[in-house]
């Protein structure tokens, strides 16, 4: 029989231990989907960057109940055109530019 602490509790679209909260693999691999694709239509002129950072803020807004700042700035560093950075809160904490 596994510890809860070893693997966590599969909930909400996070893995859950009793010392921190990540995001669900599922939902990181849906994210780089989903910003590919409208990084595509993005350069196809089909979306407006802010329908973009409409939709990451969304995913960000999910993220930042669990430890995900890294992982974050990790998934959007190849879009210049996506603000990630700056003063936010993930994981209980307030996170600035450092």
């Amino acid at each position: 029989m596994r510890k809860l602490s070893d693997n966590g509790v599969n909930a909400y679209g996070f893995k859950i231990w009793t010392t921190h909260r990540k995001v669900r693999d599922q939902s990181k691999r849906a994210m780089k989907r989903r910003i590919k694709a409208m990084d595509r239509k993005l350069k196809a002129r089909l979306i407006r960057k802010q329908d973009v950072q409409q939709a990451v803020n969304s995913w960000l807004g999910h993220a930042r109940h669990s430890n995900s700042y890294n992982l974050a700035k990790k998934i959007f560093e190849r879009y210049p055109y996506i603000k990630v950075e700056g003063e936010m809160k993930f994981g209980g904490r307030i996170l600035g530019n450092r």
